[in-house]
């Protein structure tokens, strides 16, 4: 098994992210005095690729599982050229599991899809945070539109592969995760228990914990209906208890201490990214509107 980044080149500039795993976080960062301005927006996995290509070739024949994550893995060359590997050695059927945001399936002259189909055991997590507007606020430079192309292009082109969506629970969006979740499932993009919501915890002023009482309730609402839906819902064990689990998880996670007294941390360093990047919070998420006067 093999766990590899290898860099931070990414095309979005996730609220939840940062530079260390954005190359496209950069500008943003130098701007607010995070990094050095003149320093450089690319990290690489190692400064000696001819190294590491040496290592993955004495192990890719007798490789079981890759996890390929970033920055975005569909956006790197090196990613391709592993697969490309492993084909020529031949083993095929090896596990590749991807962490990607889901805006592209090609890069250069690879198209994923061509390459998937010499695998037959592929899974890709969707890191997508919400639908429209809402998840292109969360995750800026995403196109909610090229998401859905997507979607439909993997299930046309590479039918085999696994797609779950795993959203990170945090104040943007835990109220509307539960209708995020049904929407993509009534519209056939994936299962009703392959959306796994996994919680955030750091920065702790976008933590779910940072609602008021009323929108806590509020949330807990929502997710408690969707349990009841997800309940009416078929599938297989031991995945379903798993999901199942992860929103109880959620519940008990917000329930479990308050930090409304991070709000003001948290509309400071809103209101100064909105203003970089011409985007508008409580535009976006007008149910959250109640966090300007908590």
């Amino acid at each position: 098994y093999i766990d590899i980044r290898f860099s931070n080149h990414c095309n979005l500039r996730c609220r939840i992210c940062g530079p260390t795993s954005s190359s496209a976080w950069h500008q943003d960062a130098v701007a607010l005095g995070w990094v050095a301005a003149g320093s450089p927006a690319r990290s690489k996995a190692t400064a000696d690729p001819a190294q590491l290509w040496q290592q993955l070739r004495s192990l890719a024949s007798g490789l079981e599982e890759v996890y390929f994550a970033g920055g975005e893995p569909l956006l790197m060359e090196e990613h391709y050229q592993l697969l490309e590997m492993l084909i020529e050695l031949g083993n095929t059927k090896v596990r590749l599991q991807y962490n990607s945001n889901f805006s592209t399936l090609e890069f250069k002259s690879w198209r994923a899809t061509d390459l998937w189909r010499h695998f037959s055991d592929v899974t890709l997590s969707a890191s997508l945070d919400g639908m429209g507007t809402r998840g292109e606020y969360q995750r800026s430079n995403q196109r909610w539109a090229d998401v859905q192309q997507n979607s439909m292009r993997l299930r046309a082109e590479a039918p085999h592969v696994k797609l779950l969506i795993t959203p990170t629970v945090s104040v943007f969006n835990v109220l509307h995760l539960p209708e995020f979740n049904r929407a993509v499932a009534e519209a056939g993009m994936i299962e009703a228990f392959d959306f796994i919501p996994s919680l955030l915890v750091r920065p702790a002023d976008y933590s779910a914990q940072i609602l008021p009482d009323a929108l806590k309730a509020e949330a807990r609402r929502r997710i408690e209906a969707h349990l009841v839906w997800l309940g009416r819902q078929v599938g297989n064990e031991p995945q379903r208890s798993f999901v199942l689990q992860q929103w109880g998880n959620v519940l008990r996670y917000m329930d479990a201490a308050s930090t409304a007294h991070l709000i003001p941390d948290f509309l400071t360093k809103t209101a100064v990214l909105d203003g970089m990047r011409r985007e508008n919070f409580f535009q976006t998420f007008p149910e959250l509107a109640p966090l300007a006067t908590s």
